[in-house]
């Protein structure tokens, strides 16, 4: 007797607590629905570079675009009363609560319109806030949408086993075939996996998989879908599978793990988004890519070394090509993530506040060992590299062809050492290394903000916050996000002007003295600013002109010792000359009507008809 009260008192609570809800639910706000957990990311010219759904290749289908046995067979095997509840089986919270109350046991009784509302806005967590969550999204979900719309939001967010949501990449995956072109037991086999995947996979365990199959096939007869010989037919036939892995790892699978960590951190990446489907516009450049990531494989090198490189535009914010690893399966993104220190790349940055402050391309320091007394650090004796040191005075142009440690040192302190954290805090890096050895790169950053750097001396002085994700939308229309597109003036154009003909030092055949400039044998075909830089772990070349800002990194994750130094340069001197065309070749800045040039001897700072053009102040 007392169990028939607890049960006429629990359906009492269930007719008030339903009517509250339905109520509560038809005042709420619609729930959008649309292309759910589709991504379409677009390059620069707006063509389509990459087409997830649930993260994996491939796209939201229509009812219209799958076979119709794959609707019927889910039905089947999942909510066989889809077409005749309002988004609860009554009968089905009946069994489950008759279980619970007489039998002290549990059972589902989840809807598809339930199963909908937890794949696309909730999380897996077991709570009463999440059942009572789950309940009003799935009245508000019957309220907004047709049953056939809802089903078809169900068939492409089912997941079935091995990471594949939605029918579309399980077709391909267990059949290889279109899900449009599956057989009556293909897609009961199919709707079969869904009660319990990592059980019920036919690559996992396929008798089982058979089992629910015919399960499927039993229902759909019963409910005369089929007919008795039909059933009979595909219940004592093996279906076959052919596994079918998903896509090779490639270049713009590697873009899309770094988009869609770049979505998590702009507070995009969530399911109220993702079940409306996004829109990715991007800087990325296709061609650029393909040659960065061909240029990865023609030099990649039998150890452990490791590789970045990023591709920017000047007078822009945009990325148009980034690699993290020699390999695109890597998920670490060296070109983002890796802090390191970046040795001589720094200088350019001393080097542009000594000739904001004065000096000239052909300024002069003694070039030779030297032992510095610092007042509360101490001494502190610098190296040239293979300790080879002019024994003169060196101008700037030459210091800068052959890396000299000894002038760049001798400016900073001449300038002061905490000018150079102040100088990094111009790009938002915090730097506090008030000490000489910061002349020769011990300061620490990634390669996109050393990149960024570069990219403003490319840009005239111009600091742009780099971005490959230039704006989002819903698949609406609705923007959720905008990259902020102009710039900064935040250094001095002309002076930036000297510095970047300055950088063409490198490759300058008249700077050859004591040392041989650091890239004379890397000359690309177009015109190049560029320095170099290294540690016993690094090697690095950050190099640009008006069209391009190139960053390559090459070095030990470990910290052991690199042998193939000059790996990066090569990398560099190839991608400047498959990004060079005959339209922009001779591609370089105009020196305005602020500055002069000269033919300078690189080596004596003085006039020489034979010398090489550098700039400077009118």
């Amino acid at each position: 007797m007392k169990k028939v009260l607890k049960l006429l008192l629990f359906l009492s609570l269930v007719d008030i607590l339903v009517g509250l809800y339905y109520f509560v639910c038809l005042i709420l706000p619609k729930v959008q629905m649309l292309y759910s957990n589709d991504l379409t990311v677009y390059d620069n010219q707006n063509e389509v570079i990459i087409q997830t759904h649930h993260d994996v290749t491939g796209q939201y289908v229509s009812l219209k675009q799958m076979s119709p046995y794959l609707p019927i067979a889910f039905i089947a095997a999942e909510d066989q009363n889809f077409y005749q509840h309002y988004g609860y089986d009554l009968g089905g919270i009946l069994r489950a609560a008759f279980n619970t109350i007489f039998k002290g046991n549990t059972q589902g009784g989840s809807t598809i319109t339930q199963q909908l509302a937890r794949t696309l806005f909730l999380s897996n967590e077991k709570t009463l806030s999440r059942k009572i969550q789950e309940a009003i999204l799935t009245a508000r979900i019957e309220m907004n949408y047709s049953k056939d719309e809802i089903l078809e939001q169900y068939l492409n967010s089912i997941y079935l086993g091995h990471d594949l949501y939605g029918v579309a990449v399980a077709s391909r995956y267990y059949f290889n075939k279109s899900c449009q072109d599956l057989t009556l037991d293909e897609a009961a086999m199919l709707a079969g996996i869904a009660n319990a995947p990592a059980i019920n996979a036919p690559d996992i365990h396929y008798e089982k998989a058979l089992k629910r199959k015919n399960y499927v096939l039993s229902n759909l007869y019963e409910n005369k879908q089929i007919t008795k010989e039909i059933y009979e037919t595909y219940k004592n036939i093996d279906t076959p599978i052919q596994i079918q892995p998903l896509a090779k790892e490639n270049a713009y699978q590697f873009y899309q793990r770094e988009i869609v960590k770049e979505l998590k951190n702009l507070g995009l990446y969530t399911k109220k988004n993702l079940a409306v489907g996004l829109n990715i516009y991007t800087s990325f450049s296709t061609k650029v890519t393909d040659i960065v990531y061909q240029v990865l494989q023609q030099f990649r090198p039998n150890t452990d070394t490791q590789a970045a490189i990023l591709v920017l535009k000047p007078y822009t914010n945009q990325i148009l090509a980034m690699a993290g690893s020699f390999s695109v399966e890597d998920e670490y993104n060296r070109a983002l993530m890796s802090v390191r220190q970046v040795g001589s790349t720094i200088k350019p940055c001393i080097y542009y506040m000594a000739l904001d402050y004065g000096f000239t391309p052909i300024s002069k320091f003694k070039s030779e060992k030297t032992t510095f007394h610092i007042e509360g650090i101490g001494d502190y004796s610098p190296q040239n590299s293979n300790h080879v040191y002019a024994n003169r005075d060196i101008t700037m142009i030459e210091a800068v062809a052959v890396s000299d440690n000894i002038y760049s040192t001798k400016t900073l302190l001449f300038l002061g050492t905490s000018k150079l954290n102040d100088f990094l805090s111009l790009f938002g890096v915090e730097a506090r290394n008030e000490v000489p050895s910061a002349a020769l790169g011990v300061h620490e950053l990634t390669l996109l903000q050393l990149a960024s750097i570069y990219n403003t001396f490319a840009s005239e002085g111009k600091y742009y916050e780099p971005k490959f994700i230039q704006k989002v939308t819903d698949k609406r229309g609705k923007v959720l996000y905008q990259a902020k597109q102009t710039g900064k003036q935040i250094l001095n154009p002309a002076t930036t002007l000297i510095l970047n003909q300055l950088l063409r030092a490198p490759f300058d055949a008249n700077a050859q003295g004591y040392a041989t400039p650091t890239l004379l044998n890397y000359q690309p075909d177009a015109i190049y600013a560029a320095k170099t830089g290294s540690t016993l772990q690094d090697s690095l070349v950050v190099a640009y002109n008006p069209n391009y800002t190139i960053a390559v990194w090459v070095g030990k994750d470990n910290n052991g010792p690199l042998y193939e130094t000059s790996l990066s340069r090569k990398m560099f001197e190839e991608i400047a000359n498959q990004l060079t065309t005959k339209e922009n070749i001779n591609d370089w800045y105009q020196k305005g009507l602020f500055l002069k040039e000269e033919k300078i001897n690189p080596l004596t700072g003085y006039f020489d008809p034979n010398g090489s053009y550098y700039w400077f102040k009118d």
